[in-house]
């Protein structure tokens, strides 16, 4: 599991023609949550300026009116936006409608399914500027960042254009076995917050084009996007074939919709009653171990396809042989890059005990001068911005006075960079170094999914090897060497 970007797959049982055929034409990232959104039908008194319209819900290419609920910009940490919260009546006509279309969908050839998809990329790039304004935003990373994940979102899309679904036939002395993909029908994917934009559209994208229609929760720390996507491509509302479409939908009524709701402060919780629904026949997640545990305990009931992406706590491993200020500043940008908000970052480093002191140092060096370019996501020469939401934050600085209380210290950052005051300047934090820490600390076997990196010392290849792959999470990793034996 390599990769910074979801890659699709297609999972398909069967024993021959006649054998009943499942597909999973997704695969996931990563979620975490912010503090809970409160439900409210009036504009916050101090929202935040902005020039992107509020986002409608559209079900069957429609627009529906309904409650909101605050969308809250990290960089200031007050509400920017008010979302659409979809009611448990509306989630239910949503899935309806995707049912109802998913046969016909899955009967319209490929190409044409295709030129739809081409189309919605199309649609995407068109608003790409308010879409990355929205995403910086939302999500709080840097415009230039938030431009490229917009432009690889329709990219993204587009690569489907060479793709074809293969049929395959296996001869034995006994039978003809055919392999062949098939939808399963309606499938809820569930975004993250680190990346809204681009994963979601990896996971609808590929559902979409195997013949599933799809419903889509953003995460509601990050709702903007996927709803002024939605909304580009109902159109008009009136659904034309894409080759003669400048203004109607992309897909016919029931496809392809986007659902939005507050994470708590309402008796209706979207994720679990799509997860739980009957019609709903895959779930492609990304988040929080415990969200994904029930998701998976939850499809158990009707023997749901999911898939799930829970977390990662990747390890580099630096040997003795480096350019010690070049690796530490290749670790660091790997650490730090979308302030440690991605799934494979580097999050816990173990260096060879002979360059350890100096390696420590030119890492402090990369986090002092990154300290300078913290800041909101619109301003020229930031490269980080805040921590995503509240919760995040909070749970940065227990897990790094955790190690602190156990021996820890803090030679770089550990607090609000110069001039803000975090949780009052909204959600910032000063990218951070710890020494002294070891296996049993949290900082070191969970994953703190924020701008903190644990280094520490070993002696030994296979010491650092069975460190690195010390806990319970798998995922990705790194290093650096100028040599490496077979």
């Amino acid at each position: 599991r390599p990769c910074l970007l979801p890659i699709s797959m297609s999972v398909l049982s069967c024993s021959c023609a006649r054998s009943t055929p499942r597909h999973l034409p997704f695969i996931i990232k990563r979620n975490h949550r912010r503090t809970s959104s409160t439900t409210t039908t009036m504009a916050t008194t101090d929202m935040v300026a902005s020039s992107t319209t509020a986002p409608r819900l559209f079900i069957r290419n429609q627009p529906v009116e309904t409650e909101t609920f605050d969308s809250i910009d990290p960089a200031t940490g007050k509400a920017w936006i008010q979302v659409p919260a979809c009611t448990k009546a509306m989630a239910e006509d949503a899935v309806s409608s995707a049912k109802d279309a998913q046969e016909a969908w899955a009967a319209t050839p490929l190409l044409d399914r295709i030129a739809m998809l081409e189309l919605a990329a199309d649609r995407i790039e068109a608003i790409a500027d308010k879409l990355a304004d929205a995403l910086v935003h939302d999500q709080g990373k840097p415009l230039q960042m938030a431009q490229g994940e917009i432009k690889f979102t329709s990219k993204g899309i587009n690569r489907l254009s060479a793709r074809t679904i293969p049929e395959e036939t296996v001869e034995s002395d006994f039978m003809i076995e055919k392999l062949q993909h098939r939808p399963l029908g309606v499938v809820c994917c569930i975004a993250p917050w680190n990346f809204p934009a681009i994963i979601s559209a990896l996971k609808w994208s590929r559902a979409l084009f195997y013949g599933n229609t799809v419903i889509v929760k953003p995460s509601p720390e990050t709702p903007v996007v996927d709803l002024m996507i939605a909304e580009a491509l109902a159109g008009d509302g009136t659904w034309q074939p894409p080759s003669n479409n400048e203004k109607g939908s992309v897909f016919p009524s029931g496809v392809f919709t986007v659902l939005t709701a507050p994470d708590g402060g309402t008796d209706f919780n979207l994720g679990a009653f799509l997860s739980l629904h009957p019609s709903i026949r895959g779930v492609s997640f990304t988040g929080s171990t415990s969200t994904g545990k029930s998701i998976l305990a939850s499809s158990s009931t009707d023997v749901k396809r999911v898939t799930l992406e829970m977390g990662g706590n990747d390890a580099a491993i630096i040997r003795p042989d480096v350019d010690v200020k070049e690796t530490a500043k290749q670790i660091f940008n790997e650490s730090m890059v979308n302030t440690g908000q991605v799934c494979i970052a580097i999050k816990r480093v173990y260096c060879h005990e002979s360059i350890y002191y100096d390696f420590v140092q030119a890492l402090v060096e990369q986090a002092e001068e990154a300290a300078s370019t913290v800041g909101s996501g619109f301003d020229e020469g930031v490269k980080y911005g805040p921590i995503n939401n509240a919760r995040q934050l909070e749970r940065v600085k227990e897990l790094i006075e955790d190690a602190v209380a156990q021996g820890a210290t803090v030679v770089a950052g550990g607090g609000s960079p110069p001039g803000t005051t975090a949780g009052t300047d909204g959600f910032f934090f000063a990218p951070t170094i710890l020494t002294g820490v070891h296996e049993g600390m949290r900082i070191v076997d969970e994953e703190q999914f924020g701008p903190v990196l644990p280094v520490m010392p070993y002696n030994t290849d296979e010491e650092a090897i069975s460190r690195a792959n010390h806990g319970e999470y798998g995922f990705g990793g790194g290093g650096g060497a100028k040599e490496m034996e077979a």
